[in-house]
């Protein structure tokens, strides 16, 4: 709902039968981009690093692919404690924080804090597509991601171009430093500690500017 014109493309990885999951997520990822695909959302995430996952990942963004990646569940509050969760750590992805949608947008105490959290997106009672039909509230990273992915969906929007945007973004291998330098530019606001943190990273990214941002969330 972030970006109503994209074509979505849904893969499978987890079930009670099938694959190992590791082997269908990195087959996934290399399917996803022969199939052409611009950016990749994971809502999925683990302790330990998968070689494999690893190669997918770097094998995407060498191609231009974005990968967006939920920071991880894990947290406990600690702003100064480090969690750890792949692929988020990657260089090559782009780590999203879980943050509630309320005054001043406070981190969750269950989302994973760490050195390389780049951003944070809305990730408590999120309201979602209910398998067999209806819609469903739901918390995690794996909800703040999304909400990342379907904003810079959005605004590598082709067809109909973005008064803002690069016309290299979307140069197959342009480069990820060009688009990091775009956002945090136009669409992200500091949120939490000043600058960098290790809860939010840069900060909240919204189509909002500053004045629209703090007139909509001043009064929750």
């Amino acid at each position: 709902m972030m970006a109503p014109d994209a074509e979505i493309y849904d893969y499978r990885v987890f079930g009670e039968e099938g694959w190992d999951i590791d082997d269908a997520i990195y087959t996934s990822i290399i399917e996803a981009c022969f199939d052409g695909v611009d950016i990749i959302n994971m809502s999925l995430g683990g302790r330990f690093p998968s070689p494999a996952i690893q190669t997918a990942v770097q094998y995407a963004h060498s191609q231009g692919v974005i990968v967006v990646a939920a920071a991880g569940n894990e947290g406990d509050g600690d702003d100064f404690t480090v969690e750890r969760s792949f692929p988020a750590l990657w260089d090559e992805a782009i780590s999203i924080a879980a943050v509630k949608k309320e005054n001043n947008l406070p981190a969750v105490y269950f989302s994973n804090t760490n050195p390389q959290v780049d951003y944070a997106g809305i990730g408590v009672d999120v309201v979602s597509f209910k398998p067999g039909g209806g819609f469903q509230q739901m918390s995690g990273t794996s909800m703040a991601a999304p909400h990342v992915c379907g904003l810079l969906t959005a605004l590598l929007d082709k067809e109909h171009g973005n008064k803002h945007m690069m016309a290299n973004i979307f140069n197959k291998k342009s480069h990820d430093e060009t688009l990091r330098n775009f956002i945090n530019k136009h669409y992200c606001i500091d949120i939490g500690l000043k600058g960098a943190d290790h809860s939010t990273g840069l900060g909240f990214l919204t189509y909002l500017n500053k004045k629209e941002f703090d007139k909509a969330f001043d009064d929750l």
